[in-house]
């Protein structure tokens, strides 16, 4: 590794404000940038390396030196990393490479420590660091689908997507086996499908000792349980944005939930082998989280603070609120760790960071809003592409305009979503009067629904649909590598060619000549390797990004021309005519257009 000398230390709120200070101190383009993460609480700490002999640098080759590379293979569904040691003064695999190949090719996370202590060894020997479900679709698989009662096991055996070799019986029992499948196989359904070779089809292969059903614990809850949700949708799909109203506040010593006892009934047997006892088949569970705490005959939940009550992971939580008229000079900025709840607006130039959820009752402008849970703008935001919301859950508005935001969760809009950059992990849905997408970029993981998408005059408005913005940004890195090792190898192929024709020309010392192709060939050798394993990655990526097979686009009315909307890495451009009323869906790569009524209008799942 560098020297202490040969790196500095960077501290942001975030990597990204990192990275960009260490580019704008070093004169580098981000992606030429080798760091490691010292600290990734906010805020985040990073070593930057300052040596200029970065792996993309083709003047750090030569004959005695190579630097090091890795591999991940798939092994007995696990993700195994093979490290090759640098030789002489190469740079060394950084666990950052190795974490963002993990990313585009969706192998679960690791820990950070394993990945630094396999590439400290370099053993060139395959290392488990992490289970690999998608390594899977390079080897026929199979899907093992366990009913919600844990009473029956559903078998469906994949061909692979490449040629491989067939599974047998035993390796089915094997994969029941790790699922913790025990009782109530069918063993002639398990061979006929591995001898038949039945594939794509589902077969019930274990089912369980049916239970005579008592009645379980129940928790009834003192308060709603899904704020707002009642106000999503209706039985035509229209949103009511100017009900909600998430903040729940209750007093010290209130009631949160009561817990109601079993009756008995029968004993059964599911198929991991388990007693389904009678007292516990439909047993709810309820925990008290922060600031509650159970009643003393333990048969309810009271709160300890006077706060705002949610429910998340079975567990009553009840936190402190912060409520203010308005945030500006009097108020300062707020960072608080509970609920905000904000009666007036934000001033511009201010901010709002919250542990808990943010509602504010008046529009907002050049604001910085953050929550690790809803956002709720009872009126709306116009950023002047200044302003930004970043949001854990969801986001409820009646409008967004000039305003960048980044939202985990669906992201409610009632009339307008103008000019902005929007990205959505699940759904943006617009359903008031206007429900309109006009100009900027929307990035959606699942689908939208609105009336209108762009304007009559033409403006621009760019719809992506399920694109994870942080993968394509490592696919893209990862292709600009490949190109660069290709230069790399083309570089060592020239002289290569040099060092043999000064051989057949007479030079002197040809022994030193000799060492110095030889030399040269092993760093080809281990660069083609490299390369190999890159570009079969990068391949295997991007037959991974493709659409959600619910993913949609529900246009009530109108897509105007000047709209571009994207499925994964297919585009439509909609150009010299307008599409009214329509559905749009990716079917066998393309991107397909169906007609719509309001009676058969298809649901989103906001969960």
């Amino acid at each position: 590794m560098p020297s202490k000398n040969d790196f500095i230390i960077i501290i942001a709120r975030n990597i990204d404000e990192a990275l960009e200070k260490a580019s704008n101190h070093l004169k580098k383009n981000r992606n030429e940038i080798n760091y490691e993460i010292l600290e990734n609480k906010e805020p985040v700490k990073l070593k930057i390396y300052l040596d200029r002999r970065t792996k993309n640098d083709i003047s750090g080759i030569d004959s005695e030196n190579a630097n090091g590379y890795f591999k991940i293979k798939y092994i007995d569904g696990n993700a195994c990393l093979v490290v090759f040691a640098p030789r002489g003064k190469g740079i060394p695999v950084y666990p950052e490479e190795v974490v963002n190949r993990m990313k585009i090719l969706e192998i679960p996370k690791t820990n950070y420590d394993l990945i630094k202590e396999i590439i400290e060894r370099g053993s060139s020997v395959p290392e488990v660091i992490s289970p690999w479900p998608n390594g899977a679709l390079f080897r026929p698989f199979v899907d093992i689908r366990i009913t919600d009662d844990n009473m029956k096991a559903y078998l469906t055996i994949h061909k692979a997507k490449k040629e491989g070799t067939a599974l047998s019986v035993s390796e089915i029992y094997n994969e029941l086996e790790a699922n913790g499948i025990k009782y109530g196989f069918n063993d002639r359904l398990i061979e006929q499908a591995v001898i038949k070779g039945i594939y794509d089809n589902e077969i019930c292969i274990a089912e369980g000792k049916k239970v005579v059903n008592g009645r379980g614990r129940r928790v009834s809850y003192r308060f709603d349980i899904n704020p707002g949700k009642p106000f999503l949708m209706d039985e035509y799909g229209n949103v009511n944005l100017r009900e909600l109203n998430f903040i729940q506040n209750k007093k010290k010593g209130d009631l949160l939930a009561v817990i109601m006892m079993p009756e008995e009934g029968k004993d059964g047997i599911d198929i991991y082998g388990h007693t389904i006892y009678h007292t516990t088949e439909r047993d709810e569970d309820v925990f008290p989280g922060k600031n509650t705490v159970f009643r003393e005959d333990g048969l309810g939940i009271i709160s300890l603070i006077d706060g705002n009550v949610t429910l998340k992971n079975k567990t009553v939580n009840v936190e402190p609120v912060v409520v203010v008229e308005n945030v500006d000079y009097e108020t300062g900025n707020i960072d608080f760790d509970g609920a905000v709840m904000i009666n007036g607006t934000i001033r511009d130039g201010f901010s709002v960071r919250a542990g808990g959820m943010i509602q504010i009752g008046l529009s907002v402008g050049k604001v910085f809003i953050h929550s690790d849970e809803n956002v709720v703008l009872k009126a709306g935001m116009n950023g002047n592409l200044e302003g930004r919301i970043e949001c854990g859950g969801d986001l409820y508005a009646r409008f967004i305009e000039g305003t960048y935001v980044n939202c985990k969760g669906n992201i409610f809009a009632e009339e307008a979503v103008m000019n902005s950059f929007m990205e959505s992990g699940k759904n943006l849905v617009l359903a008031g009067r206007r429900a309109e997408v006009i100009g900027g970029l929307a990035v959606v993981g699942r689908s939208i629904r609105c009336k209108k998408i762009g304007n009559m005059s033409g403006i621009k408005t760019r719809i992506t649909m399920s694109f994870d913005p942080e993968k394509m940004k490592l696919l893209d890195e990862l292709r600009r590598k490949i190109e660069i090792n290709r230069n790399h190898l083309k570089d060592i192929g020239e002289k290569i060619y040099k060092l043999e024709k000064a051989m057949t020309s007479g030079f002197k010392n040809p022994e030193e000549i000799e060492k110095a192709v030889s030399n040269y060939r092993d760093i080809e050798t281990r660069l083609k390797d490299e390369l190999t394993v890159m570009e079969k990655d990068y391949k295997d990526a991007r037959n991974l990004i493709e659409p959600y097979k619910d993913s949609m686009i529900i246009c009530e009315s109108t897509i105007f021309p000047g709209t571009e909307i994207i499925f994964g890495e297919t585009e439509l451009k909609v150009q010299n005519r307008e599409i009214n009323k329509v559905i749009l869906k990716m079917v066998n790569n393309e991107v397909k257009e169906y007609g719509f009524n309001y009676k058969e209008m298809p649901k989103l799942n906001t969960d």
